[in-house]
């Protein structure tokens, strides 16, 4: 019994760092998709005056992402 109750224990901090790996995901997720949502939203013009091309979105999705 003691030693179950000492697995728990060393198994916590384990179980709170998936809780916030999973949020950061999460987090990354949300900021990846409203990027490419915003810049597919703008007309191929828009894009051109930022210097960006429609093929550079998901690329600069991802790196938005990353700053999370």
């Amino acid at each position: 019994m003691t030693s179950a109750t000492m697995t728990a224990v060393a198994a916590g901090p384990r179980f709170e760092d998936g809780f916030a790996s999973m949020g950061t995901a999460w987090r990354r997720w949300r900021v990846a998709r409203q990027t490419r949502a915003a810049l597919s939203a703008l007309p191929d013009r828009g894009l051109a005056d930022l210097g960006i091309e429609r093929s550079d979105i998901d690329r600069l999705a991802r790196e938005a992402a990353t700053r999370v």
